[in-house]
């Protein structure tokens, strides 16, 4: 059976080797980006991470735990293998890693450059941010995130919450300040999308703007959001689930039972991704109380969930003397 395959032509300017077992896709090579960039704007680029990054989520939803399955019982039919006529090689979960870190590789090297340099937007971190604009984003903080979040505990008397698939979560591991208790928990905040994902702020050097993710500002103040703990480590991650068992048409929907509309987002999971700099501990934890293998976790160099950062699309169509938003002082 032929399949519709992802190609080699993933914009980093690094040609991917394909080998018995090429990773699924829906034309992802079609877009029209040049290794050297010259033929790409930005929107291209924009597009690009978004579509890539929704592609890639519709393939683990699809096809991952049947390729699992694949890998771990060669002698089994497995429907996953049977639509895209080949079975998983170690080539196939190489290239699945070589492609995110391709998409990533757009992100870093083309997409936040040109932002900066063609519309003066600017993602910056915690520790780039002046003392006039953490007052800025406190008062926001307090004022718009907080009361839309809802801590979960995870310890002996708290199981595990069962996290919608694609849902963007913190994960924060807590230490009692009582030296007779020395209680260590696992706290895990799912940040609402209502939110948005870019918190702008006011004009930094040069005219440009500046904004932070909204995982980073909710991670900035963790200490205020658990009186008498310690904030130990703070962990933005991401979890996929397979979707296989619930119908995709109209009349799927339609007629499926509850419980089947509710399994798409308490599937089986298949895939973990966390940010690059989180703390051993608290993947470990996710992993081990997820049931996922240390081939299924993806550490992120970079933001999580690339679909989200569409949203700068609303600020490169616009001047920075034109724009009518409201931003932090």
């Amino acid at each position: 059976m032929e399949a519709d395959w992802i190609g080699t032509s993933i914009p980093s300017g690094v040609e991917c080797a394909v080998s018995d077992h090429e990773v699924p896709g829906r034309g992802l090579d079609k877009w029209p980006l040049s290794k050297n960039g010259s033929s790409a704007e930005l929107a291209d680029c924009l597009g690009f991470v978004g579509d890539a990054s929704r592609e890639l989520d519709e393939f683990f939803m699809a096809e991952m735990d049947g390729l699992r399955r694949a890998a771990a019982y060669p002698s089994q039919t497995v429907p996953s293998v049977a639509r895209l006529g080949k079975a998983p090689t170690a080539e196939t979960w190489e290239r699945i890693r070589r492609i995110v870190r391709e998409i990533y590789a757009t992100w870093h090297e083309r997409v936040r450059p040109m932002l900066a340099s063609r519309c003066g937007l600017v993602l910056l971190q915690p520790g780039g941010l002046t003392e006039e604009q953490r007052q800025g984003l406190e008062r926001r903080f307090f004022d718009e995130v907080w009361p839309l979040l809802t801590l979960l505990a995870v310890d002996q008397t708290h199981p595990f919450p069962t996290l919608r698939c694609r849902s963007l979560n913190l994960a924060m591991l807590l230490h009692d300040i009582c030296p007779s208790r020395r209680q260590e928990v696992l706290t895990i905040v799912e940040i609402p999308a209502v939110l948005g994902r870019l918190v702008e702020l006011s004009q930094a050097t040069d005219g440009q703007i500046g904004f932070i993710l909204i995982e980073d500002l909710i991670a900035m103040h963790a200490s205020k959001l658990f009186p008498g703990f310690r904030v130990s480590g703070c962990a933005p991650f991401r979890l996929t689930r397979d979707r296989n068992n619930v119908g995709e048409t109209v009349a799927d929907w339609l007629t499926v039972p509850r419980a089947g509309v509710r399994q798409r987002h308490v599937g089986k999971p298949v895939r973990l991704e966390i940010a690059s700099g989180s703390p051993e501990a608290i993947e470990t934890f996710l992993r081990r109380t997820l049931q996922l293998e240390p081939d299924d976790v993806y550490r992120i160099d970079g933001p999580l969930q690339l679909s989200d950062l569409s949203e700068f699309g609303n600020w490169t169509r616009q001047t920075p003397h034109r724009r009518a938003m409201t931003t932090i002082p």
